[in-house]
């Protein structure tokens, strides 16, 4: 993925159908760890600091009826928290995602990489004979405790 990522063509999507994503993803995926702070009407600041360390920092918005995220990663644990908001919404408001690194779209996927661990182990995995076990407990090691499991 590039600087951004988008959902597009949406249906129905609102600043309090977003924040209500948010939230919902934030208990049942996020272990509550998230702090999401609202900045305007449309803008979302989403943030995972703990003893001193940031490991996500988002911004989001809708802008033109469509959904923006950029992207401010500290690892994969940040990748996994951007894929699995753009998925949802996608999913939710049946949209069309694309980034900036190129032309491809594709659809929100249900059931896609429901945990840290299985973000993982398809990272790794998509290494090939460059990933590893060691490289897997690394990044599993990396991580506030809640996302290891």
């Amino acid at each position: 993925m590039g600087n951004h990522a988008f959902v597009k063509k949406t249906k129905g999507m609102t600043p309090a159908g977003i924040t209500q994503l948010l939230n919902d993803l934030n208990q049942s995926r996020f272990y509550g760890k998230l702090s999401i702070t609202m900045e305007g009407e449309n803008c979302w600041i989403i943030d995972l600091v703990e003893k001193g360390h940031e490991f996500v920092h988002l911004r989001c918005y809708i802008e033109n009826k469509n959904f923006e995220m950029c992207h401010y990663h500290h690892g994969s644990l940040g990748w996994w928290v951007d894929n699995t908001i753009v998925n949802e919404v996608a999913l939710k408001f049946d949209g069309t995602i694309s980034d900036d690194a190129g032309p491809e779209t594709w659809k929100g996927r249900r059931g896609f990489r429901k945990t840290f661990r299985e973000h993982m182990e398809a990272e790794i995995k998509s290494y090939g004979k460059y990933g590893s076990k060691m490289m897997f407990r690394l990044g599993m090691r990396s991580v506030p405790k809640e996302f290891r499991g």
